[in-house]
Protein backbone atom coordinates (compact mmCIF):
# COMPACT_ATOMS: atom_id res chain seq x y z
CA UNK A 1 0.00 0.00 0.00
CA UNK A 2 1.55 3.20 -0.72
CA UNK A 3 2.46 6.11 1.21
CA UNK A 4 -0.37 8.44 0.12
CA UNK A 5 -2.96 5.74 0.52
CA UNK A 6 -2.24 4.78 4.15
CA UNK A 7 -2.36 9.09 4.49
CA UNK A 8 -5.56 8.93 3.77
CA UNK A 9 -6.62 5.75 4.98
CA UNK A 10 -5.36 7.05 8.60
CA UNK A 11 -6.71 10.61 8.28
CA UNK A 12 -10.24 9.07 7.57
CA UNK A 13 -9.93 7.03 10.49
CA UNK A 14 -8.82 9.86 12.72
CA UNK A 15 -12.10 11.56 10.92
CA UNK A 16 -14.29 9.06 11.79
CA UNK A 17 -13.31 9.02 15.48
CA UNK A 18 -13.48 12.72 15.74
CA UNK A 19 -16.70 12.80 14.31
CA UNK A 20 -18.11 13.22 17.85
CA UNK A 21 -16.39 15.75 18.77
CA UNK A 22 -16.21 18.06 15.98
CA UNK A 23 -12.22 17.54 15.62
CA UNK A 24 -13.34 17.15 11.64
CA UNK A 25 -10.43 17.09 9.44
CA UNK A 26 -11.95 18.04 5.32
CA UNK A 27 -10.35 16.72 2.36
CA UNK A 28 -9.40 20.06 0.69
CA UNK A 29 -11.21 19.42 -3.04
CA UNK A 30 -12.79 21.51 -5.99
CA UNK A 31 -16.16 22.00 -3.94
CA UNK A 32 -15.45 25.04 -1.71
CA UNK A 33 -15.80 25.00 1.78
CA UNK A 34 -18.13 27.63 3.66
CA UNK A 35 -15.57 30.71 4.62
CA UNK A 36 -17.17 29.98 8.48
CA UNK A 37 -16.18 26.55 8.42
CA UNK A 38 -12.89 25.77 10.10
CA UNK A 39 -11.48 22.37 10.30
CA UNK A 40 -9.22 21.07 13.12
CA UNK A 41 -6.02 18.73 13.57
CA UNK A 42 -4.96 16.92 16.64
CA UNK A 43 -1.75 16.40 16.70
CA UNK A 44 0.33 13.12 17.17
CA UNK A 45 3.72 12.03 18.90
CA UNK A 46 6.40 13.63 16.35
CA UNK A 47 4.13 15.89 14.41
CA UNK A 48 5.41 19.74 13.09
CA UNK A 49 3.48 22.28 11.35
CA UNK A 50 4.83 22.03 8.50
CA UNK A 51 3.96 18.06 8.19
CA UNK A 52 0.73 18.67 8.89
CA UNK A 53 0.39 21.45 6.65
CA UNK A 54 2.34 19.02 3.93
CA UNK A 55 -0.99 16.43 4.35
CA UNK A 56 -3.27 16.60 1.18
CA UNK A 57 -6.39 16.83 3.72
CA UNK A 58 -4.57 20.32 5.11
CA UNK A 59 -2.94 22.04 2.86
CA UNK A 60 -0.39 19.83 0.62
CA UNK A 61 2.26 22.18 0.87
CA UNK A 62 5.05 22.20 3.95
CA UNK A 63 5.56 26.10 3.44
CA UNK A 64 1.65 26.64 4.29
CA UNK A 65 2.13 26.04 8.52
CA UNK A 66 2.94 29.62 9.00
CA UNK A 67 -1.41 29.78 8.55
CA UNK A 68 -1.66 27.06 10.77
CA UNK A 69 0.86 28.75 13.48
CA UNK A 70 -1.05 32.16 13.02
CA UNK A 71 -4.92 30.59 13.38
CA UNK A 72 -3.59 28.95 16.74
CA UNK A 73 -1.35 31.79 18.92
CA UNK A 74 -4.40 30.93 21.52
CA UNK A 75 -2.43 28.17 22.10
CA UNK A 76 1.24 28.41 20.18
CA UNK A 77 3.57 30.87 21.33
CA UNK A 78 6.37 29.02 19.16
CA UNK A 79 5.86 27.26 16.15
CA UNK A 80 8.43 24.56 17.24
CA UNK A 81 6.63 23.28 20.01
CA UNK A 82 3.75 21.34 19.68
CA UNK A 83 2.28 18.84 22.37
CA UNK A 84 0.74 15.38 20.76
CA UNK A 85 -3.15 16.07 21.49
CA UNK A 86 -3.64 19.75 20.45
CA UNK A 87 -6.65 20.36 18.45
CA UNK A 88 -5.50 22.65 16.29
CA UNK A 89 -7.94 24.94 14.13
CA UNK A 90 -6.83 24.85 10.03
CA UNK A 91 -7.88 27.98 8.16
CA UNK A 92 -9.84 27.54 4.70
CA UNK A 93 -10.95 29.95 2.00
CA UNK A 94 -7.64 31.81 2.53
CA UNK A 95 -6.90 34.97 0.11
CA UNK A 96 -4.14 34.44 -2.51
CA UNK A 97 -1.83 37.21 -0.27
CA UNK A 98 -2.56 35.15 3.25
CA UNK A 99 -1.26 32.11 1.05
CA UNK A 100 1.53 33.93 -0.76
CA UNK A 101 2.67 35.89 3.16
CA UNK A 102 3.03 32.16 4.80
CA UNK A 103 4.79 30.58 1.78
CA UNK A 104 7.15 33.43 2.03
CA UNK A 105 7.42 33.83 5.88
CA UNK A 106 7.89 29.91 6.03
CA UNK A 107 10.73 30.08 3.23
CA UNK A 108 12.42 32.41 5.00
CA UNK A 109 12.72 31.86 8.24
CA UNK A 110 15.31 29.23 8.84
CA UNK A 111 17.99 31.31 7.65
CA UNK A 112 16.76 34.73 10.36
CA UNK A 113 19.44 34.25 13.56
CA UNK A 114 18.28 32.35 16.41
CA UNK A 115 18.12 35.47 18.32
CA UNK A 116 15.57 37.00 15.66
CA UNK A 117 13.27 34.34 15.05
CA UNK A 118 10.54 35.39 17.84
CA UNK A 119 10.78 38.88 16.64
CA UNK A 120 9.96 37.69 13.23
CA UNK A 121 7.19 36.11 14.26
CA UNK A 122 5.71 38.58 15.85
CA UNK A 123 6.01 40.66 12.71
CA UNK A 124 5.00 37.98 10.45
CA UNK A 125 1.57 37.31 12.95
CA UNK A 126 1.11 41.20 13.16
CA UNK A 127 1.17 41.39 9.64
CA UNK A 128 -2.43 41.12 7.28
Amino acid sequence: MGYKLKTLLWLAVVAAANLGSAHVVHAQSATTISADVLTRYTVVEGDNLSRIAEHNAVYGDGHLWPLIFKANTDKLSDPEKLKPGMVLVIPRNLSQVEIDAASSYAKKRPGVPTNRVKELDLEYLQGD
